[in-house]
């Protein structure tokens, strides 16, 4: 009798240790010297470090923690001040939505492999220009060399040519077929609208920016592949699960959304979720460095 009380004391034991030691959380985005409660004592957080339950997260003045649970859920902490991980885990509702889980995670890991946390780096995209010596240069795009067209419009950036003259020809080419569209603009960004193009479901497209009558000034085409219908549907009906089972939208279910278009080739998809999570949360760099790890890893603008 007194073993088998022995015993079950120790599996009582053992299960309220496994239990304790349930990771609840993960630190995805973080500004500021933000400390987990953890053994008794204080020690410091950093971006891919795990919250257990039971502990508790103390977000200094000025600091912000973007956390991710197990299931893909986030939630933001942008006020100071000392949280229960329980009570934050708890607020979550519980959803299961295999879709949230997967880019959530995949989103972690990519997080964890990157330079989002490491020294500040520039983007050609500050300066909006290439210098370059010679004579007329082409014109070089800053914008993925293909992408699948999802949304209803498409946003075109550019760097300024010196030898333009504000003076930018937009060509829109269908494949092995003739030029459907040309426009002439005085600036280095445009956004056209799909239906006015009458881009047609299931076909791939071309998209060039020359100086106003050089030939020879012709950027390297962007490939555009329109999804078809069934396609279409296909993406409709997972970013509604998605979107159903995040709760109050935030900057990071934003960066999910990235990831989701990115691994889905629909790159000027991610790049408008990039720039919805900068514009949520414009003082936590994280964002911006995330999207610059994007922009590296797709070799946006590279020549």
């Amino acid at each position: 009798m007194k073993r088998s009380v022995i015993f079950l004391v120790v599996i009582v034991l053992g299960i309220s240790a496994a239990f304790s030691q349930e990771e609840i959380f993960k630190v995805l985005v973080m500004k500021g010297a933000n400390q987990v409660y953890r053994s008794s004592k204080w020690i410091p957080l950093a971006t891919s470090a795990k919250i257990f339950r039971n502990e508790k997260i103390k977000v200094v003045d000025g600091g912000y923690l973007g956390l991710v649970n197990p299931a893909g859920k986030t939630t933001e902490l942008p006020t100071a001040g000392v949280y229960d991980a329980n009570v934050l885990s708890q607020k979550l509702v519980a959803g299961n939505n295999s879709f949230v889980k997967k880019y959530a995670n995949s989103l972690a890991t990519d997080f964890s492999n990157s330079n989002v946390a490491g020294a500040q780096r520039t983007n050609m995209a500050v300066t909006g220009s290439v210098e370059r010596g010679g004579g007329v240069q082409p014109v070089q795009l800053f914008m993925p060399s293909m992408t699948k067209l999802y949304e209803d419009n498409l946003t075109i950036k550019w760097y300024t040519n010196k030898w333009a003259d504000k003076n930018y020809s937009i060509t829109v080419k269908k494949i092995f077929a003739d030029t459907i569209f040309t426009k002439v603009v005085p600036d280095t960004i445009a956004t056209l609208s799909v239906a006015d193009l009458k881009l047609e479901p299931g076909q791939v497209y071309a998209i060039s920016i020359a100086i106003k009558g050089v030939d020879k000034s012709y950027s390297n085409p962007m490939i555009i592949k329109v999804p078809n219908l069934a396609e279409r549907d296909t993406v409709n009906k997972e970013l509604s699960q998605m979107t159903a089972d995040m709760g109050k939208p935030n900057a990071m279910d934003q960066l999910i959304f990235a990831t989701y278009f990115e691994k889905n080739q629909m790159y000027t998809s991610a790049i408008l979720a990039y720039n919805k999570a900068i514009a949520m949360q414009p003082n936590i760099d994280y964002y911006k460095d995330a999207y610059q790890d994007f922009i590296d890893r797709n070799k946006i603008g590279a020549k």
